[in-house]
This record gives C-alpha cells, structure tokens and sequence, in this order.
C-alpha cells in the first residue's frame, strides 16, 4: 500500500517496488480511504508521506490503531 499525494512519487514508488518483484495491490493520493483499503488489501507492507501524516493526524492515528504491528 503507498499513500503520496505526489502522483509522481507515487508512481516513482511504485515501479520500483514492482521492478524488485513486488506487487502492489493499493495506492492513494489521498488519505481519505486508508482505513477501508486496509481493511480490503491487508497489505504487508505500507509507504506513507510524512506530510499527509501530519495533514490527517487523527484520521493517520486511526489507522495506526485500527492494525495489530508484530514486532519482528
């Protein structure tokens, strides 16, 4: 999952994740649906912007909590 607002980033993002064999199954430029698409992809992994993080704070602190983190 990668959330930039960035289109450009976030295209930069992803295709160099999938150049690495990655598959991508999400991307948002907003933050507005994060909660839902986590919930529907249940991805290993996400990329978040440090700048939307502090533009939705409590909408990006419900998802932090809405998943269970495993330390590894």
């Amino acid at each position: 999952m990668i959330i930039e607002d960035e289109q450009d980033l976030l295209n930069l993002y992803k295709d160099f994740l999938i150049n690495k064999g990655y598959h991508i199954s999400v991307t948002n430029t907003t933050a507005s649906n994060v909660l839902s698409d986590y919930e529907e992809f249940k991805p290993e992994f996400w990329i978040t912007n440090y700048q939307m993080v502090k533009t939705g704070l409590k909408r990006q602190m419900r998802f932090l909590k809405s998943i269970h983190l495993h330390p590894y």
